[in-house]
């Protein structure tokens, strides 16, 4: 065989039909590289594979046999070098937009070992995880760029981590991350709350909603969306309705330089919101995957053209992912079924993610074991109870022979103890018939969706049933909170219900100190089996203690005769008590109690 010549890898060069200056690139790269793969030479080049391997061709003779690794025949190195000095190529460096620092490469040792917990990528949400360098130079660029210096700033989906590595770093006031994606928002917020970061998460399926308090609230929003002009469109969209006065946008998107026609493209997406390019930094960032747009895209600084922003509504007629599922796809024959699922997929992954915190090994849930949601704990390998409040026919009980999954109706005394969550899905029911699964000592965290908020409830709603003490336990014994309201639309197309989903945590008694009536009607119902006489005496005397105030038998049998109780009540145990007996010593107590720890003296 004839050795080879320079003329010849010239030769090659100049009748290849791709760009030579890719050409020389990929010659710069295999001179420079040991253990060379062809991935390697992608995200290095920034070039697609198809590209990469098209050289690859026209360099063959060069070349080893084609093997894990690229190698360079003997002779090759020699005429390489040659090449490049001919054309006064250095190694190619042209991408480098930020060189990282010593202090960049310890973060990244943090940042790698966050990275070995978190899940695979999902190709569904289209997600391809950039290299820990690439999330330090988005952190140094970010720096550079004044955009940490005590700043409120948001992430819009954020797979790479670069959450975390910005608040490892340091400097941002707020940093909030929105993502779909349940077990990645968990992993971050575990993160952040192991290290004292200052970072919130927000599950949030975008193609359905933004969160309403991140409105026009952030300083710099960063995203990497899918990279779809419709995935592009719709998180832009979304970081300026984030966007407070003066604030900017860091975007990354990328194409193949096959194809830049998508890049005239996303400058029409662009002109189209009112946005200016400001800074484009090419090839920026690298991935370990997304080998048809050369495992690179560009990063983006925008900023609106004018304030106030002014934003009409998205109609997304296309799949946002480009790695979408089937029912994305259907999105153009039946639109209001497939957001009826998607609304009820984002439902029930929202509700997962509040019962799922504080890794709960069993659940019990109120409804039917066939639910959706039972089935997404599951895949979470939790163990589900699921409560019949009516007897079920035994027909059904032998269809629930499902792993993980058990069906429980006895009593509540015989429920083999205390439970760590219950999940009552139905929207309405009688709230009767679930007092004794949540009273105090039988769950340590409840979850409520209601058909009306809860303060309306409290109030005696005509809508849901509830007797007067059912409403006092709810009030006493729980601390609720709103986590969310639900569209009618995720239980029908055609539901007009709103509902609202609620979690209640046990509530210590030591906070209703301050407010004696509630207090003590607190400990009353504490004590079931004693008469209401001698439960207000022991009410009191706790109460007293609480705050270190010496108060005597006599004390408190005068304070129960001012409170003019009937006879009857004071005799009758706490556990007989109707909502009407109940409903005067609340009345008497919510007079008579309210300087009692201020003024022992009326006593």
């Amino acid at each position: 065989m004839k050795d080879l010549t320079l003329n010849q890898l010239i030769e090659a060069i100049a009748t290849s039909d791709v760009n030579p200056q890719y050409c020389q690139d990929v010659v710069g790269i295999i001179l420079h590289s040991e253990n060379l793969t062809v991935q390697k030479l992608i995200q290095t080049s920034r070039l697609p594979r198809s590209l990469v391997v098209k050289i690859l061709q026209q360099l063959q003779i060069f070349l080893e046999p084609p093997s894990e690794y690229i190698r360079m025949k003997p002779e090759t190195p020699e005429i390489f070098l040659q090449y490049i000095t001919r054309i006064q190529q250095k190694e190619l460096q042209r991408y480098n937009w930020v060189l990282l620092t010593d202090e960049s490469k310890q973060l990244g040792a943090f940042l790698s070992e966050i990275i070995t917990g978190r899940a695979l990528p999902k190709r569904s949400l289209d997600q391809f995880d950039a290299t820990v360098d690439t999330v330090l130079r988005r952190v140094q660029f970010l720096e550079r760029e004044g955009a940490l210096a005590r700043t409120k700033i948001l992430f819009l989906g954020d797979y790479d981590l670069t959450s975390v590595a910005v608040a490892k770093k340091g400097g941002p006031a707020e940093i909030h991350v929105v993502d779909i994606d349940g077990d990645l928002l968990s992993l971050i917020q575990k993160v952040a709350d192991t290290n004292h970061f200052p970072i919130q998460t927000h599950l949030q399926d975008l193609r359905l909603d933004y969160p309403p308090p991140l409105l026009a609230a952030f300083d710099v929003v960063v995203t990497d969306p899918p990279f779809t002009l419709n995935g592009v469109k719709l998180f832009l969209l979304h970081a300026l309705r984030a966007l407070a006065p003066n604030g900017r946008i860091y975007c990354c998107f990328g194409y193949s330089v096959n194809n830049l026609t998508v890049g005239v493209q996303f400058q029409g997406v662009l002109n189209e919101l009112g946005l200016v390019a400001r800074t484009i930094l090419e090839n920026f960032n690298i991935y370990t995957k997304a080998q048809s747009i050369g495992s690179t895209s560009h990063l983006y600084k925008l900023q609106p053209a004018k304030y106030p922003i002014k934003i009409a509504p998205l109609q997304i007629g296309n799949p946002i992912y480009s790695g979408y599922r089937e029912k994305e796809d259907l999105v153009q024959l039946i639109g209001p079924s497939v957001r009826f699922r998607l609304i009820q997929e984002d439902l029930i992954a929202r509700i997962a993610f509040e019962v799922l915190k504080e890794n709960p090994q069993t659940i019990a849930a109120i409804n039917s074991p066939f639910g959706l949601f039972q089935e997404f704990l599951i895949t979470k390998g939790v163990s589900i109870k699921c409560i019949e409040l009516e007897k079920m026919s035994e027909d059904l009980f032998h269809l629930t022979n499902i792993d993980r999954i058990e069906m429980v109706y006895p009593p509540p005394s015989r429920f083999g103890g205390t439970y760590e969550k219950l999940v009552v899905e139905s929207p309405s029911f009688n709230l009767n018939s679930l007092m004794e699964w949540i009273k105090f000592k039988f769950c340590k965290k409840v979850y409520l969706m209601l058909p009306f908020q809860m303060d309306t409830i409290l109030q005696n709603s005509t809508t849901v049933e509830s007797s007067l003490l059912t409403r006092t336990y709810l009030s006493l014994f729980w601390n609720w909170t709103l986590l969310r309201s639900i569209p009618p639309e995720a239980f029908e197309p055609h539901f007009i219900q709103t509902a609202y989903f609620y979690e209640g945590a046990f509530l210590q008694k030591e906070l209703l100190v301050p407010y004696p009536n509630r207090y003590i009607l607190r400990e009353l119902l504490e004590q079931p089996t004693k008469m209401v006489l001698n439960a207000l005496r022991e009410a009191l005397i706790r109460l007293h203690e609480k705050k270190e105030i010496q108060f005597t038998k006599n004390q408190s049998k005068a304070f129960i005769e001012k409170l003019e109780l009937p006879s009857e009540i004071l005799h009758l145990r706490v556990q007989q008590l109707s909502d009407d007996e109940i409903s005067i010593i609340i009345g008497e107590l919510s007079k008579k109690t309210e300087n009692l720890l201020k003024d022992r003296s009326e006593v």
